[in-house]
């Protein structure tokens, strides 16, 4: 079991291996996934 902040590395690390070693961009589309999961616990349907 990880902690969030354990998971959040690991999910960063994984998505900037995928697009080449690019940190930059990795951690851009993860605050951008990351904002939009918050929109969507926060929008009621």
């Amino acid at each position: 079991m990880y902690t969030t902040e354990e998971s959040e590395k690991l999910e960063l690390h994984e998505l900037t291996r995928e697009l080449g070693g690019n940190l930059e961009l990795a951690v851009q589309r993860l605050a951008e996934r990351k904002r939009e999961e918050q929109k969507q616990v926060s929008t009621p349907k």
